[in-house]
């Protein structure tokens, strides 16, 4: 379930420090601790059909607020307070898989950026998975909200269609030769074999029950809203019949 760090006056000291120190302060997850932030997501979900989590990032004057890096999500950065100047700079690698702010070396940023963008209260900025990013504060603090858009991909289709198959046709069921990881073994025979099982795939796909299915577990991950809906069990007994 959904658990929330324990917050005392130890760990707002060391946060403050910190900050203090030149370092930004990253909150994970926002949309699990503020009701408007999550009603923002729960209604881009609803009209993209994606997972959408946001993170709120406090960074102070004169300082890099993000470190090089790419995300595997695609990213909308909303500027709510300050000034925070963004350079963006070509992929590596076009639409990477399971990539969590992967950091780069400063070295990867010598050259000229693809984009550069000064950002202002009121302003939003797209950078796509896979685009690496740096950002810098100048005289005054920033404050930025990042809207993260976790993407279901064709794979993922592909994945529940085999997954519904494999239900249904033995030959996705059984185990491979005894060794084969082992060794190379009849590489002809398992490819033969291989083929055999991607046209039995071909020819069951069914559409409708994988985007079903992928649609349940969609829902089934969702995140309640911080509504204080622990407080209303409270009020359970209040309610009479009229």
């Amino acid at each position: 379930g959904l658990q929330t760090p324990q917050i005392n006056n130890s760990s707002q000291r060391n946060a403050f420090e910190n900050y203090c120190k030149g370092n930004s302060l990253f909150i994970k997850a926002a949309q699990n601790r503020w009701k408007s932030i999550g009603m923002l997501c729960r209604d881009i979900e609803a009209m993209i059909r994606h997972h959408v989590g946001a993170a709120i990032v406090l960074s102070p004057q004169g300082v890099k607020g993000l470190s090089p890096h790419f995300d595997g999500v695609d990213v909308l950065v909303m500027q709510l307070e300050g000034e925070k100047h963004w350079q963006i700079f070509n992929p590596l690698q076009s639409l990477p898989l399971n990539v969590d702010g992967e950091l780069l070396s400063s070295d990867f940023f010598s050259g000229l950026p693809l984009q550069e963008v000064h950002m202002c209260p009121g302003d939003l900025l797209y950078i796509p998975r896979g685009f690496p990013h740096q950002a810098f504060t100048d005289n005054m603090a920033s404050l930025h909200l990042s809207i993260t858009i976790h993407v279901v991909r064709w794979k993922d289709l592909i994945a529940e269609v085999l997954n519904t198959v494999s239900e249904e046709n033995i030959e996705f069921r059984k185990c491979l030769p005894i060794g084969l990881l082992a060794s190379k073994g009849d590489s002809g025979l398992l490819e033969q074999e291989l083929h055999k099982r991607l046209r039995i795939l071909s020819e069951s796909v069914n559409v409708d029950v994988a985007i079903e299915r992928l649609a349940s577990k969609f829902i089934q991950q969702m995140q309640p809203l911080p509504d204080g809906h622990f407080t209303q069990i409270n009020h359970l007994q209040t309610i009479v019949m009229d």
